[in-house]
Protein backbone atom coordinates (compact mmCIF):
# COMPACT_ATOMS: atom_id res chain seq x y z
CA UNK A 1 0.00 0.00 0.00
CA UNK A 2 1.21 3.52 -0.70
CA UNK A 3 0.08 7.15 -0.42
CA UNK A 4 1.57 10.49 -1.48
CA UNK A 5 2.01 13.68 0.51
CA UNK A 6 3.71 17.02 -0.19
CA UNK A 7 6.39 18.09 2.31
CA UNK A 8 8.82 21.00 1.80
CA UNK A 9 8.12 21.11 -1.94
CA UNK A 10 8.80 17.38 -2.30
CA UNK A 11 6.33 14.58 -2.99
CA UNK A 12 6.82 11.99 -0.26
CA UNK A 13 5.73 8.50 -1.34
CA UNK A 14 4.86 6.42 1.72
CA UNK A 15 4.97 2.63 1.27
CA UNK A 16 4.62 -0.38 3.57
CA UNK A 17 3.35 -3.97 3.44
CA UNK A 18 1.14 -3.01 6.41
CA UNK A 19 -1.71 -0.59 5.54
CA UNK A 20 -1.90 0.60 9.17
CA UNK A 21 1.68 1.93 8.94
CA UNK A 22 0.91 3.91 5.78
CA UNK A 23 -2.27 5.32 7.33
CA UNK A 24 -0.43 6.36 10.51
CA UNK A 25 2.26 8.28 8.61
CA UNK A 26 -0.24 9.75 6.16
CA UNK A 27 -2.50 10.95 9.00
CA UNK A 28 0.47 12.58 10.76
CA UNK A 29 1.42 14.64 7.69
CA UNK A 30 -2.20 15.52 6.94
CA UNK A 31 -2.79 16.70 10.51
CA UNK A 32 0.24 18.97 10.19
CA UNK A 33 -1.24 20.56 7.06
CA UNK A 34 0.51 18.72 4.21
CA UNK A 35 -1.59 18.44 1.02
CA UNK A 36 -1.84 15.10 -0.76
CA UNK A 37 -1.49 13.92 -4.37
CA UNK A 38 0.44 16.93 -5.63
CA UNK A 39 3.02 16.77 -8.39
CA UNK A 40 6.44 18.13 -7.43
CA UNK A 41 9.88 18.60 -8.96
CA UNK A 42 11.39 16.03 -6.57
CA UNK A 43 10.21 12.71 -5.18
CA UNK A 44 11.35 10.86 -2.08
CA UNK A 45 10.18 7.34 -1.30
CA UNK A 46 9.80 6.01 2.26
CA UNK A 47 9.36 2.26 2.70
CA UNK A 48 8.82 0.95 6.25
CA UNK A 49 8.53 -2.69 7.30
CA UNK A 50 8.66 -4.83 10.42
CA UNK A 51 11.58 -7.12 11.39
CA UNK A 52 11.92 -9.55 14.33
CA UNK A 53 15.24 -8.13 15.58
CA UNK A 54 16.38 -4.58 14.81
CA UNK A 55 19.99 -5.05 15.91
CA UNK A 56 20.39 -8.08 13.63
CA UNK A 57 18.97 -6.05 10.77
CA UNK A 58 21.47 -3.26 11.49
CA UNK A 59 24.39 -5.71 11.43
CA UNK A 60 23.20 -7.17 8.11
CA UNK A 61 22.95 -3.71 6.56
CA UNK A 62 26.44 -2.76 7.70
CA UNK A 63 28.11 -5.84 6.21
CA UNK A 64 29.97 -4.99 3.03
CA UNK A 65 28.76 -1.38 2.81
CA UNK A 66 31.93 0.25 4.14
CA UNK A 67 30.40 2.26 6.98
CA UNK A 68 33.49 3.88 8.45
CA UNK A 69 32.26 6.94 10.34
CA UNK A 70 30.10 6.78 13.40
CA UNK A 71 28.50 9.73 15.18
CA UNK A 72 26.41 9.71 18.32
CA UNK A 73 23.46 12.09 18.45
CA UNK A 74 22.70 14.55 21.19
CA UNK A 75 19.60 14.35 23.38
CA UNK A 76 18.08 11.24 21.81
CA UNK A 77 19.89 7.90 21.78
CA UNK A 78 20.98 7.86 18.16
CA UNK A 79 23.82 6.53 16.03
CA UNK A 80 24.65 7.62 12.48
CA UNK A 81 26.84 5.52 10.20
CA UNK A 82 28.19 6.97 6.95
CA UNK A 83 29.49 5.27 3.81
CA UNK A 84 30.20 6.54 0.31
CA UNK A 85 26.65 5.67 -0.79
CA UNK A 86 24.35 5.46 2.20
CA UNK A 87 23.60 6.83 5.66
CA UNK A 88 22.32 4.60 8.44
CA UNK A 89 20.28 6.07 11.34
CA UNK A 90 19.69 3.97 14.43
CA UNK A 91 17.35 5.31 17.13
CA UNK A 92 17.21 3.57 20.50
CA UNK A 93 14.08 5.45 21.62
CA UNK A 94 11.91 4.58 19.81
CA UNK A 95 13.67 1.49 18.40
CA UNK A 96 13.89 2.39 14.72
CA UNK A 97 16.37 1.92 11.87
CA UNK A 98 16.56 4.01 8.67
CA UNK A 99 18.79 3.58 5.62
CA UNK A 100 18.98 6.78 3.55
CA UNK A 101 20.12 6.29 -0.06
CA UNK A 102 20.42 9.76 -1.70
CA UNK A 103 21.22 8.42 -5.18
CA UNK A 104 18.04 6.35 -5.22
CA UNK A 105 15.95 9.00 -3.45
CA UNK A 106 14.89 6.30 -1.04
CA UNK A 107 14.53 5.91 2.73
CA UNK A 108 14.08 2.36 4.00
CA UNK A 109 12.88 1.97 7.57
CA UNK A 110 12.58 -0.98 9.95
CA UNK A 111 10.79 -1.37 13.29
CA UNK A 112 10.26 -4.36 15.58
CA UNK A 113 6.76 -3.29 16.56
CA UNK A 114 4.65 -1.58 13.89
CA UNK A 115 2.58 0.21 16.57
CA UNK A 116 5.61 2.43 17.30
CA UNK A 117 4.92 4.40 14.08
CA UNK A 118 1.84 5.87 15.77
CA UNK A 119 3.84 7.42 18.62
CA UNK A 120 4.68 11.12 18.60
CA UNK A 121 8.34 10.43 19.37
CA UNK A 122 8.63 8.34 16.20
CA UNK A 123 6.76 10.84 14.03
CA UNK A 124 8.34 14.04 15.36
CA UNK A 125 11.92 12.82 15.86
CA UNK A 126 12.81 9.49 14.25
CA UNK A 127 10.90 10.01 10.99
CA UNK A 128 11.47 13.68 10.17
CA UNK A 129 15.24 13.70 10.72
CA UNK A 130 16.07 11.14 7.95
CA UNK A 131 13.59 12.90 5.64
CA UNK A 132 15.26 16.28 6.10
CA UNK A 133 18.66 14.65 5.80
CA UNK A 134 17.72 13.06 2.47
CA UNK A 135 16.28 16.33 1.12
CA UNK A 136 19.68 18.02 1.57
CA UNK A 137 20.81 16.05 -1.47
CA UNK A 138 17.91 17.44 -3.51
CA UNK A 139 18.87 21.04 -2.76
CA UNK A 140 16.46 21.62 0.14
CA UNK A 141 18.21 22.72 3.33
CA UNK A 142 16.62 23.13 6.75
CA UNK A 143 17.28 25.89 9.21
CA UNK A 144 16.43 26.04 12.92
CA UNK A 145 13.86 28.84 12.73
CA UNK A 146 10.17 29.74 12.63
CA UNK A 147 8.68 31.41 9.59
CA UNK A 148 5.61 33.46 8.62
CA UNK A 149 4.63 35.34 5.49
CA UNK A 150 2.47 38.07 4.02
CA UNK A 151 1.70 37.30 0.42
CA UNK A 152 4.91 36.10 -1.18
CA UNK A 153 7.24 37.83 1.32
CA UNK A 154 8.47 36.02 4.42
CA UNK A 155 10.02 36.62 7.86
CA UNK A 156 12.39 34.22 9.62
CA UNK A 157 12.73 34.14 13.43
CA UNK A 158 16.01 32.68 14.67
CA UNK A 159 17.23 32.11 18.20
CA UNK A 160 18.18 29.48 20.80
CA UNK A 161 15.54 27.26 22.47
CA UNK A 162 13.31 29.41 24.66
CA UNK A 163 13.97 32.63 22.69
CA UNK A 164 10.30 32.82 21.68
CA UNK A 165 10.39 31.79 18.00
CA UNK A 166 7.17 29.77 18.13
CA UNK A 167 5.24 32.24 20.27
CA UNK A 168 6.31 35.18 18.09
CA UNK A 169 5.27 33.34 14.92
CA UNK A 170 1.90 32.47 16.44
CA UNK A 171 1.34 36.07 17.55
CA UNK A 172 1.90 37.21 13.97
CA UNK A 173 -0.39 34.50 12.57
CA UNK A 174 -3.10 35.67 14.98
CA UNK A 175 -2.74 39.19 13.56
CA UNK A 176 -3.16 38.02 9.94
CA UNK A 177 0.16 36.61 8.75
CA UNK A 178 0.38 33.16 7.15
CA UNK A 179 2.23 30.26 8.78
CA UNK A 180 5.18 28.54 7.11
CA UNK A 181 6.86 26.45 9.80
CA UNK A 182 7.88 26.09 13.40
CA UNK A 183 11.36 25.06 14.59
CA UNK A 184 12.62 23.76 11.21
CA UNK A 185 11.98 25.47 7.89
CA UNK A 186 13.04 24.35 4.41
CA UNK A 187 15.08 26.62 2.12
CA UNK A 188 15.52 26.12 -1.61
CA UNK A 189 17.29 28.20 -4.24
CA UNK A 190 15.05 28.88 -7.23
CA UNK A 191 15.57 31.28 -10.14
CA UNK A 192 18.42 33.01 -8.35
CA UNK A 193 16.52 33.58 -5.09
CA UNK A 194 16.13 31.59 -1.90
CA UNK A 195 12.56 30.63 -1.01
CA UNK A 196 11.11 29.38 2.27
CA UNK A 197 9.04 26.18 2.00
CA UNK A 198 6.10 25.08 4.12
CA UNK A 199 7.67 22.44 6.37
CA UNK A 200 4.84 21.54 8.73
CA UNK A 201 5.36 20.61 12.32
CA UNK A 202 3.18 20.81 15.37
CA UNK A 203 3.65 24.28 16.85
CA UNK A 204 5.57 24.10 20.16
CA UNK A 205 4.31 26.58 22.78
CA UNK A 206 5.45 27.19 26.33
CA UNK A 207 2.50 27.62 28.73
CA UNK A 208 4.29 30.45 30.53
CA UNK A 209 3.70 32.66 27.48
CA UNK A 210 1.04 34.48 29.50
CA UNK A 211 -1.98 35.91 27.73
CA UNK A 212 -0.97 34.46 24.38
CA UNK A 213 -1.28 30.91 25.60
CA UNK A 214 -4.49 31.81 27.44
CA UNK A 215 -6.05 32.77 24.09
CA UNK A 216 -4.89 29.49 22.58
CA UNK A 217 -6.38 27.51 25.47
CA UNK A 218 -9.76 29.13 24.77
CA UNK A 219 -9.51 28.30 21.08
CA UNK A 220 -8.53 24.72 21.91
CA UNK A 221 -11.51 24.34 24.26
CA UNK A 222 -13.89 25.83 21.68
CA UNK A 223 -12.71 24.06 18.52
CA UNK A 224 -11.27 20.79 19.82
CA UNK A 225 -7.80 21.49 18.43
CA UNK A 226 -5.47 18.50 18.48
CA UNK A 227 -2.50 18.83 20.85
CA UNK A 228 -0.12 16.84 23.04
CA UNK A 229 2.56 17.52 25.65
CA UNK A 230 6.27 17.21 24.83
CA UNK A 231 8.72 17.97 27.64
CA UNK A 232 7.86 21.50 28.82
CA UNK A 233 6.06 22.47 25.61
CA UNK A 234 2.51 22.04 24.41
CA UNK A 235 2.36 20.89 20.77
CA UNK A 236 -0.56 22.25 18.75
CA UNK A 237 -1.59 21.41 15.18
CA UNK A 238 -1.54 24.69 13.23
CA UNK A 239 -3.86 23.20 10.61
CA UNK A 240 -6.55 22.81 13.27
CA UNK A 241 -5.72 26.12 14.94
CA UNK A 242 -5.73 28.41 11.87
CA UNK A 243 -6.56 26.25 8.83
CA UNK A 244 -6.91 29.24 6.47
CA UNK A 245 -3.51 30.77 7.34
CA UNK A 246 -1.04 28.26 5.91
CA UNK A 247 1.39 29.35 3.20
CA UNK A 248 3.11 27.00 0.72
CA UNK A 249 6.19 29.15 0.04
CA UNK A 250 7.52 32.69 0.34
CA UNK A 251 10.62 34.72 -0.45
CA UNK A 252 12.35 35.73 2.83
CA UNK A 253 12.90 39.47 3.17
CA UNK A 254 13.52 39.90 6.90
CA UNK A 255 15.56 37.82 9.38
CA UNK A 256 14.95 38.53 13.07
CA UNK A 257 17.44 37.15 15.60
CA UNK A 258 15.47 36.95 18.85
CA UNK A 259 17.06 37.49 22.25
CA UNK A 260 15.12 37.35 25.51
CA UNK A 261 16.47 39.73 28.16
CA UNK A 262 15.51 41.32 31.50
CA UNK A 263 12.39 43.33 32.34
CA UNK A 264 10.94 46.28 30.41
CA UNK A 265 13.08 45.86 27.29
CA UNK A 266 12.17 46.13 23.61
CA UNK A 267 15.14 47.09 21.49
CA UNK A 268 16.24 46.63 17.89
CA UNK A 269 19.97 46.56 17.24
CA UNK A 270 22.06 46.18 14.11
CA UNK A 271 23.30 42.77 13.03
CA UNK A 272 25.78 42.68 10.17
CA UNK A 273 25.31 40.23 7.32
CA UNK A 274 28.67 38.66 8.14
CA UNK A 275 27.59 38.05 11.75
CA UNK A 276 24.28 36.61 10.51
CA UNK A 277 25.95 34.23 8.05
CA UNK A 278 28.43 32.99 10.66
CA UNK A 279 25.59 32.40 13.14
CA UNK A 280 23.59 30.41 10.57
CA UNK A 281 26.55 28.30 9.46
CA UNK A 282 27.62 27.53 13.02
CA UNK A 283 24.27 26.02 13.98
CA UNK A 284 22.77 24.65 10.79
CA UNK A 285 25.38 23.35 8.32
CA UNK A 286 25.81 19.57 8.21
CA UNK A 287 29.31 18.32 7.43
CA UNK A 288 29.35 15.39 5.05
CA UNK A 289 32.08 12.91 4.19
CA UNK A 290 33.05 10.84 1.18
CA UNK A 291 31.73 11.74 -2.24
CA UNK A 292 28.96 13.90 -0.71
CA UNK A 293 31.26 16.37 1.02
CA UNK A 294 32.07 18.90 -1.71
CA UNK A 295 28.82 19.40 -3.72
CA UNK A 296 26.40 19.33 -0.80
CA UNK A 297 28.58 21.45 1.47
CA UNK A 298 29.05 24.13 -1.22
CA UNK A 299 25.33 24.25 -2.07
CA UNK A 300 24.47 24.52 1.61
CA UNK A 301 26.85 27.46 2.03
CA UNK A 302 25.55 29.15 -1.16
CA UNK A 303 21.92 28.95 -0.01
CA UNK A 304 22.72 30.48 3.38
CA UNK A 305 24.92 33.17 1.81
CA UNK A 306 22.19 34.12 -0.70
CA UNK A 307 19.58 34.07 2.09
CA UNK A 308 21.51 36.65 4.10
CA UNK A 309 22.28 38.81 1.06
CA UNK A 310 18.64 39.05 -0.06
CA UNK A 311 17.24 39.92 3.38
CA UNK A 312 17.36 42.68 5.98
CA UNK A 313 18.82 41.34 9.25
CA UNK A 314 18.03 42.69 12.72
CA UNK A 315 18.49 41.61 16.32
CA UNK A 316 15.40 42.04 18.51
CA UNK A 317 15.92 42.05 22.26
CA UNK A 318 12.75 41.86 24.34
CA UNK A 319 11.45 40.93 27.78
CA UNK A 320 8.28 38.92 28.40
CA UNK A 321 6.51 41.95 29.90
CA UNK A 322 6.92 43.65 26.49
CA UNK A 323 6.04 40.60 24.38
CA UNK A 324 2.74 42.16 23.26
CA UNK A 325 4.78 44.91 21.53
CA UNK A 326 6.86 42.47 19.46
CA UNK A 327 4.23 41.90 16.73
CA UNK A 328 3.63 45.64 15.98
CA UNK A 329 7.38 46.26 15.88
CA UNK A 330 8.07 43.37 13.47
CA UNK A 331 5.16 44.54 11.28
CA UNK A 332 6.63 48.06 11.09
CA UNK A 333 10.03 46.66 10.14
CA UNK A 334 8.42 44.41 7.53
CA UNK A 335 6.47 47.29 5.96
CA UNK A 336 9.56 49.50 5.94
CA UNK A 337 11.44 46.72 4.13
CA UNK A 338 8.64 46.57 1.52
CA UNK A 339 8.69 50.35 1.00
CA UNK A 340 12.47 50.32 0.54
CA UNK A 341 12.12 47.50 -1.99
CA UNK A 342 9.50 49.44 -4.01
CA UNK A 343 11.60 52.63 -3.96
CA UNK A 344 14.61 50.65 -5.19
CA UNK A 345 12.56 49.21 -8.06
CA UNK A 346 11.37 52.72 -9.06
Amino acid sequence: MKKNILYAGTRIIIESPEPAVVEALFSFFKAAGCPENRSAVHDLKIHIQRVPNLLNQKERLMEGRGFLTRNRGQGVFKEIYISNKDFLFYFGIPKTLFLVSPDRRLIEGWVEDSSVVKTIRFLQIALLEPIRFALHFQGIFFIHASGVAQGDRGVLFIGPPGAGKSNTALQLVKSGYQFLSDDKIGLRKKSGYVEMLFSPEWLGLRPRAGGLFGDIQKKIAKNGVRLFSSHEKIKVSMKHLYPDRICARACPKLIVFLKKVSKNTLRVSSFSKKEALLALLKENVILFSGKFSSPVGQKHFDVFSDLVNQTEVICLEYSMDRFCDVEPLVTRMFRRNLRNHIETML
